[in-house]
């Protein structure tokens, strides 16, 4: 995610300019006018991660804050003019999970001063190193196999930080389970709309779990009001979690899975995971493989 900001200060008032918003799919642009008495302003992306400005007498403070119950990276970066910053820019962060942190300073005096910032940031902690020896589950029960219709590098939507992701075709309803013990630290089950189509991106409803090694893991798709945990809420290894759905950028009744992290807080990456199944442990299964669950 991304986003800019500018600000503008030191008497140099611009009447009638109106706040302007753009979204360019994940690029946001902000842009305030100058009112020489506002002493605060706040930025928020993505209903995650906050900036706060406040100017106190003769300096703009930067605050952040983390309104999510997963940590979260983040770098900010700064251009300046007539303004001395209290630490090296840009620089990069980590909040935890609903922190509010005071970041820096940026100092003026009574000449003519400007600025504006963007920042780049990233769900979890920043370098952590998935457990590529861990077999996880298959996310959902023994009853009947079920068949991946997109796996590793799939064509459709299994790319970028999605690469290393898995769909199920199963129907709405069936129960999901965690393929892998860990905190839930963020769910949506609100939505009823799907389809084949990317003005649903939004609309998905899923679980997200973090493990021990502080990678994340997706559980999208589901059915509206088809989540059966909490955020804050602990859950083992095969629990039910949810029931699956075809909400979100979805061509069909399906459960996406995905387990990611960020490397270095401004991009996601995701990882290949070892299923255990009734022919062994499978990474990447080919697609329109039918999968049954071995549970451990």
């Amino acid at each position: 995610m991304f986003c800019i900001c500018q600000r503008i200060g030191g008497g140099c008032a611009l009447s009638g300019l109106s706040r302007v918003a753009v979204t360019l799919g994940m690029l946001v642009v902000m842009l305030f006018p100058v009112v020489s008495n506002a002493s605060q302003k706040l930025t928020c992306s993505k209903k995650t991660l906050c900036i706060e400005t406040v100017k106190n007498k003769g300096a703009v403070v930067f605050y952040a804050t983390n309104k999510q119950a997963y940590d979260v990276s983040f770098t900010i970066y700064v251009d300046s003019k007539n303004m001395e910053s209290s630490m090296s820019l840009p620089a990069t962060f980590i909040l935890e999970r609903r922190e509010r942190r005071q970041l820096f300073t940026l100092r003026f005096d009574d000449k003519p001063w400007n600025y504006n910032y963007h920042f780049e940031w990233a769900r979890g902690r920043m370098g952590v190193v998935h457990n590529d020896n861990y077999v996880y589950n298959l996310p959902y029960t023994n009853v009947r196999p079920y068949r991946v219709t997109q796996s590793c590098n799939g064509t459709f939507t299994h790319n970028g930080k999605a690469q290393y992701a898995v769909d199920f075709k199963m129907p709405e309803g069936t129960p999901v389970l965690a393929a892998r013990e860990g905190l839930v630290v963020r769910t949506k089950a609100d939505s009823s709309r799907g389809g084949n189509s990317k003005e649903y991106i939004s609309d998905g409803n899923f679980v997200l779990i973090e493990h021990d090694d502080g990678t994340i893991a997706e559980y999208a798709h589901l059915r509206q009001n088809g989540v059966s945990v909490r955020t804050g809420q602990r859950v083992n290894r095969a629990d039910v979690i949810g029931y699956s759905g075809n909400t979100g950028y979805s061509r069909g009744p399906h459960l996406h899975f995905v387990v990611q992290s960020t490397p270095d807080g401004k991009t996601t990456v995701s990882h290949p995971t070892r299923f255990s199944t009734h022919i062994g442990i499978v990474k990447c299964p080919p697609r329109n493989t039918y999968l049954l669950p071995d549970l451990l």
